[in-house]
């Protein structure tokens, strides 16, 4: 059974939060910004709320 690293508590049914990323460059003032954004999920503790990992969404 996983356990949470933060709260030591099981988290064998952790929470999931999909984030979405957009690629951003800042170079000599000027903020660049890709069209395409990364969207992944973020893996939660149920307990805590600490990040215990990231799956990519393809």
């Amino acid at each position: 059974m996983p356990k949470c690293p933060s709260c030591d508590a099981d988290a064998a049914n952790p929470n999931y939060r999909q984030q979405m990323v957009e690629p951003k460059s800042n170079r000599d003032g000027v903020t660049v910004t890709a069209t395409t954004g990364q969207r992944y999920w973020m893996v939660l503790c149920p307990n805590c709320d600490a990040v215990l990992g990231i799956l990519e969404d393809d």
